[in-house]
């Protein structure tokens, strides 16, 4: 009986402990979510930014009217990945070239609703809290963590 009554504990106590981490979690989401909001304020209040489901494109520069990248289509775009706390980050934790197909799960949520609906050539800043970042800690990077990506629409289906 004390041996069940001590798992049964011990279960308590890790329900309570991952209700926590997930409490936490949300209210670092809303806390980075109101920074980038305060951030497009601030900065961008008479630029282009598109919303997407909780991820915010500002467009630096728009590309060709028509192609426009959609769920479904591969796409190779480049790439510079910052941090953000109250402003884009000055150096990047990464950079490259990269092809994905757009919804289908091949880079981080954050990205994947960044690049629904941009032009092709278009270059613009994706903004996003840790909601639609990184599902574990990837080199170093912490989970809970909200990033800037600048990014540049290479092309929409290529043979």
């Amino acid at each position: 009986m004390k041996k069940f009554a001590f798992i049964l504990m011990s279960l308590m106590f890790l329900a309570a402990t991952l209700c926590s981490c997930n409490e936490s979690f949300k209210n670092a989401a809303i806390s980075q979510e109101e920074k980038i909001d305060a951030f497009l304020e601030k900065n961008y209040k008479d630029s282009l930014v598109v919303f997407n489901q909780g991820v915010n494109r500002i467009v630096k520069f728009p590309g060709i009217e028509g192609l426009v990248a959609r769920t479904g289509d591969k796409v190779r775009f480049t790439y510079l990945a910052y941090t953000f706390s109250t402003d884009i980050g000055t150096a990047p934790f990464a950079s490259g070239e990269y092809t994905a197909t757009i919804g289908k799960g091949e880079v981080i949520k954050g990205l994947d609703l960044g690049l629904d609906g941009m032009q092709l050539g278009e270059e613009s800043y994706i903004l996003f809290s840790c909601a639609y970042g990184f599902d574990k800690p990837v080199a170093g990077m912490q989970k809970v963590a909200a990033y800037a990506y600048y990014v540049k629409l290479l092309a929409i289906n290529e043979e």
